[in-house]
């Protein structure tokens, strides 16, 4: 709902004011004299709102045909989104015409504010910057997210997710360097997602161990939870009503609201009066759905420790990021499960965030105070490529540090192949059989020479961003092609589908051994696919065909 701007200085970091604020709320309005961002864009959403748009990120880098659920979050939002091109489009109605506006654009209105400020600061223009993003984001919306920084005047250097950036904020601000190995859990808070991420912290080391989470659950529902329940009441006292009735009332509901959490914040209960009737809300009553709330989020909490290989017993410290505002409503039933430990307060939880990003910031620049610790995102899954026979070659092993670099050499398996096709997967068995297909391409134009003859590097290198860019080149000619994709598992499956992977993987070691000697006993070149290839070994290395765990 808001966005904060800050960078690195000699005490440690400098959040910068935005119209005399240090959090900007993330709403463009549109009008006639010109486009207001922030908080006098929050003026114009009650007499002006269907050219008042927030809430962006339930938008930016989608597209309907692979997500039927952007549908739904479009009707959730009050001004009017069409699809051109398969992507949401925010229709708007300026000076008698019809204005069509990206969510990209919308989202590069609200960066150029807080450039701005960043400028007001440092008297000079700002051009670098570091993002944060939900860790759920795809690699569509991560490249939307670049694109919006870019029409901001802003070259964006790195997107960090959230939950890894709260983590390291948390860390800067409470310990010092320890030899002792420490487990964190950081519970994020968005506005609409729920991020949960394990980490652990050793001699200086800051590793990412699970991460789960949810993108149908947020702080919003948490901020309107008196709104729905004045609604609901309303709904059962009065019946169907006509539109501009309902909308009014609606209004009026939403400017009792605040009042009303506040009343029972030190009251047992409170009531909101209107002309026909009245609602009255307990105390009792908020706290049952902020625990129900929590109670729809135990479930990743879970998910991220069988991730991690823990117990709830083993997680030494509590971080609790987002809004205060919102936070606060679920901090008792956190520390309850986990057997009343104390949530961190070293630093406002709305500021870890941005205190993580500072700190990739300084890294960056090469001035990092603490140079003792280094961050570390984790690849939830093996990648790797098909070779003859449906073996499925790891590349990249799961758990790997991010960033990284792999290659692995192969050769053709046929006399005068003309090229070869690259399968990627991702899983951990040792047949392709059984594991994700993930993308493919292709090496064409090959040398013709027997088979065997030639020598093809493959390469994998991932960054801090889980973007994959995988390589493939003909050693003797110099021929390379290039695919680029993300490869980030939990925007394509849950953590317990995760889980499933290698619990699948462990099952089968016994069978999937025996197949693999069958297959390694029987000569591939000359035979198998047409475009396929096998394994060599690179310079240096032991003559060993398989690279699995």
């Amino acid at each position: 709902m808001y966005s904060r701007v800050g960078a690195p200085v000699s005490s440690g970091m400098e959040i910068f004011y935005n119209d005399g604020q240090l959090q900007t709320p993330n709403y463009v309005a549109y009008t006639n004299s010109g486009v207001v961002v922030g908080h006098e864009a929050v003026k114009q959403a009650l007499a002006n709102p269907k050219s008042t748009i927030f809430d962006v990120r339930r938008l930016i880098g989608r597209r309907l045909s692979r997500d039927p659920s952007l549908q739904r979050d479009i009707d959730l939002l009050p001004y009017d989104v069409v699809i051109k091109d398969d992507k949401p489009v925010i229709k708007l109605h300026i000076i008698g015409k019809d204005k069509f506006v990206t969510p990209e654009e919308v989202q590069a209105e609200v960066m150029k504010k807080l450039r701005i400020a960043a400028e007001g600061y440092y008297g000079q223009g700002v051009k670098s910057t570091i993002i944060t993003i939900p860790a759920y984001f795809n690699d569509d919306q991560r490249q939307a997210t670049k694109d919006a920084g870019a029409l901001a005047g802003l070259d964006v250097l790195r997107l960090v997710n959230e939950p890894t950036a709260a983590s390291i904020g948390y860390q800067i601000e409470r310990w010092e360097r320890s030899d002792c190995e420490e487990f964190v859990i950081v519970y994020n808070l968005g506005e609409n997602n729920v991020d949960v991420t394990i980490s652990s912290i050793e001699d200086g080391v800051f590793e990412i161990l699970g991460t789960a989470g949810d993108r149908s659950v947020g702080g919003l529902e948490l901020a309107d939870a008196v709104l729905d329940y004045a609604i609901e009441q309303m709904q059962r006292k009065m019946g169907k009503l006509d539109l501009k009735t309902a909308f009014n009332m609606v209004e009026t509901l939403k400017q009792h609201a605040k009042e009303v959490e506040q009343t029972l914040s030190s009251k047992p209960s409170a009531t909101i009066k209107l002309d026909e009737f009245s609602i009255t809300i307990t105390q009792d009553a908020l706290k049952s759905f902020y625990k129900e709330f929590f109670n729809r989020t135990v479930k990743h909490i879970e998910a991220a420790l069988s991730d991690a290989k823990l117990q709830k017993t083993d997680i030494h410290r509590l971080v609790l990021t987002g809004d205060p505002t919102q936070v606060s409503k679920i901090q008792t039933f956190l520390e309850s499960f986990f057997d009343n430990k104390k949530v961190l307060s070293a630093i406002a939880s709305d500021q870890a965030v941005l205190r993580g990003a500072v700190y990739q910031a300084e890294i960056l620049g090469g001035d990092a105070g603490m140079d003792w610790l280094g961050a570390f995102e984790i690849t939830a899954l093996s990648l790797g490529i098909e070779t003859a026979g449906g073996l499925y070659t790891i590349v990249i092993p799961r758990s790997t540090i991010l960033p990284t670099r792999k290659f692995v050499n192969v050769t053709t398996i046929h006399d005068n192949q003309s090229k070869i096709a690259i399968n990627i997967f991702e899983g951990e068995r040792p047949f392709v059989i059984n594991d994700k297909e993930f993308g493919t391409f292709e090496l064409a134009g090959l040398p013709m020479r027997p088979a065997g003859e030639l020598r093809i590097e493959i390469g994998f290198e991932m960054d801090m961003n889980a973007i994959v860019r995988i390589t493939a080149r003909e050693l003797e000619s110099g021929k390379e092609v290039v695919y680029q994709a993300l490869f980030d598992v939990y925007s394509r499956y849950s953590a317990a589908e995760v889980d499933a992977f290698i619990m699948d993987a462990d099952a089968h070691v016994e069978e999937d051994s025996r197949k693999r000697v069958a297959v390694d006993s029987n000569p591939v070149v000359g035979d198998g696919p047409e475009f396929g290839f096998v394994v060599v070994p690179r310079e240096g290395e032991k003559p060993a065909r398989w690279f699995w765990n």
